[in-house]
C-alpha cells in the first residue's frame, strides 16, 4: 500500500508538471518534480522505509551521529573519449536506508577532476533540493573534498564548480564533507558506472538499480570475510 500510495503521488505530479509545461510554458527540472514528491510523502507520513527494503550499508565510513543527519555519497565515471561524464549520487539515512538515488549525464567535461566536482555539485545540490538540513557529504576524490572543506579561495580549472559547490553548502544547517575509500563508496561508484547506460537524469526513492544491490552485496561478503 506504501510504494501504491508513492506511486499516485508521483503520477500526479507528472501530470502536473506536464499540464504546466503545456499550458503555461514553466519548465521543471527532474529534480524539482522528484523534492515535490518526496516532500509531500514525508509531509503525510508515507516516506518510511518500508521493513522490506534492502538496507545499504558502508562500512567504517559512517562517523556522523544523530539520526537527522543525511549520509550522501557521491562519484563520476568519466569517458575520456567522448568528454562526458556521469554523476551517482546515494542518500541514505543513519541506519544505512536508502531514501534516494540518482545518476545524471553531463558533456562536455575536460577532465576526472572536473567530473568529480560536478559530481559534488549534482550531491549537494540533490540533498539541498529535497529539503536535507544536516547532511555528510562523501566521495572518493581527496582532492575535491579538501578544497571544498577550505576556507581558501580555489584557484585551479574546477575553481568554478569549487564556488558554486560553497555557496549552495550555506543552505544547510550542518555539513561536513567526508573523503571515502572507494571500498567504502561501492553504491555511489557503482551508480556513476550504471548511468552510461541512460541518455537522461534518472531518479530512484527508496530504491536502486540491481547492479548496485549487487555490488554492494559482494562488498559486504569481503568484508565479512
Amino acid at each position: 500500500m506504501q510504494h501504491r500510495q508513492a506511486v499516485m503521488v508521483t503520477y500526479w505530479a507528472v501530470w502536473f508538471t506536464r499540464n504546466q509545461v503545456v499550458h503555461e510554458g514553466i519548465v521543471h527540472y527532474d529534480h524539482n518534480t522528484l523534492s515535490f514528491v518526496v516532500a509531500f510523502l514525508r509531509e503525510h507520513d508515507v516516506f518510511n522505509p518500508p521493513a522490506c527494503l534492502r538496507p545499504l550499508r558502508s562500512h567504517g565510513s559512517w562517523s556522523a551521529s544523530g539520526s537527522d543527519v543525511i549520509n550522501v555519497k557521491f562519484d563520476a565515471s568519466y569517458d575520456i573519449s567522448g568528454r562526458k561524464s556521469v554523476s551517482g549520487v546515494v542518500c541514505q539515512d543513519s541506519e544505512g536506508l536508502i531514501l534516494v538515488a540518482c545518476c545524471y549525464p553531463h558533456s562536455y567535461v575536460s577532465d576526472p577532476f572536473q567530473a568529480e566536482a560536478l559530481a559534488c555539485l549534482v550531491a549537494i545540490g540533490f540533498a539541498r533540493d529535497l529539503g536535507f538540513a544536516r547532511v555528510l557529504l562523501e566521495g572518493d576524490s581527496l582532492t575535491i573534498i579538501k578544497k571544498c572543506s577550505s576556507e581558501t579561495n580555489d584557484i585551479s580549472l574546477v575553481s568554478p564548480v569549487i564556488a558554486d559547490i560553497k555557496e549552495v553548502a550555506k543552505s544547510f544547517q550542518h555539513i561536513r564533507f567526508t573523503f571515502a575509500y572507494r571500498e567504502a563508496n561501492v553504491a555511489a561508484h557503482t551508480l556513476a558506472h550504471e548511468g552510461k547506460t541512460f541518455s537522461s537524469p534518472m531518479y530512484w526513492i527508496e530504491d536502486a538499480p540491481r547492479t548496485l544491490l549487487a555490488a554492494e552485496k559482494e562488498r559486504e561478503l569481503l568484508v565479512f570475510e
